[in-house]
């Protein structure tokens, strides 16, 4: 810079000419304001700075965007470089690890197995099948679930048929059934009460026949002359103790009245009258 009176030269750092002290603030405003072509006017100034400061924050935001799909792409490369190299430990598995593969996977079937066989071993051990023994005799039945370990106990009831007595009509088991060994099998078997005729010697022939009615049993009567009183029954047919069923008949013999000679003859004589009038 140099002095407008003195003309000497001076560096610009100081505010007064180092040679005459003239003021040097004056000259440098000039000088910057011819330089730069500078303006007070505010107007001016905030339009013209307006503009620049778009630019700048569109500029800013480029640069942010691009610096962040340069991030994204530097993942998106990085995450597929990490699934190639999974890809190909994948396939780089050796044949010896394929063989221990396939060899532990037999080991773990062949262990299975053999816990399964163990515990079909061990239930079948400590446990029996309970056998079907409905329509057996409850004796043979006995003695079938006796030799299974079994225990048995009879429970009766009663049956109209005889030949329902003493079988077993039903088991609180069902066969095939699993039970623990020692169990209790409940037998429910027929109990046919005999119908027994009873002792009618020595009765009247109205009681007997009035008995046997009452149970529905049929009967026949005949009589034979004896020093019984007449009108009893000396014997029977079936005796007594004897079973019976709706087809049995009952045969009673009754006492008759000897008769005497005399009333012997008073019969034949009237039996002969009564023909002579039918012949009349």
């Amino acid at each position: 810079m140099y002095c407008s009176k003195c003309g000497t030269k001076n560096s610009g750092k100081g505010l007064y000419c180092k040679h005459c002290g003239a003021s040097l603030v004056e000259e440098a405003l000039e000088e910057e304001i011819q330089t730069n072509d500078y303006t007070y006017d505010d107007n001016k100034y905030r339009e013209e700075k307006e503009p620049v400061y778009k630019t700048v924050n569109k500029s800013k935001n480029k640069t942010k965007n691009k610096n962040i799909n340069r991030n994204n792409n530097k993942r998106d490369k990085k995450d597929s470089k990490n699934n190639k190299n999974e890809k190909q430990i994948i396939h780089k598995t050796s044949p010896f690890q394929k063989f221990m593969i396939a060899f532990m996977i037999i080991i773990i079937i062949i262990l299975t197995g053999g816990l399964i066989v163990a515990g079909l071993y061990i239930f079948q051990d400590k446990t029996v099948e309970v056998p079907d023994v409905v329509g057996s005799n409850v004796d043979q039945a006995a003695l079938i679930l006796e030799n299974m370990d079994l225990r048995v106990k009879v429970h009766e009831e009663k049956v109209e048929e005889e030949q329902q007595n003493n079988i077993v009509l039903k088991q609180n088991k069902a066969a095939g059934e699993f039970v623990a060994k020692n169990s209790r099998i409940i037998l429910t078997i027929g109990k046919y009460d005999a119908k027994k005729l009873e002792n009618y010697i020595g009765m009247s022939i109205k009681e007997a026949q009035s008995k046997l009615k009452r149970l529905g049993i049929d009967y026949e009567i005949k009589e034979i002359e004896s020093t019984e009183e007449e009108g009893i029954v000396i014997s029977q047919t079936p005796t007594q103790g004897s079973v019976y069923n709706d087809n049995t008949k009952v045969v009673l013999t009754v006492s008759k009245k000897v008769k005497t000679i005399k009333e012997t003859d008073e019969e034949k004589e009237e039996e002969q009258i009564e023909t002579d009038e039918e012949e009349q």
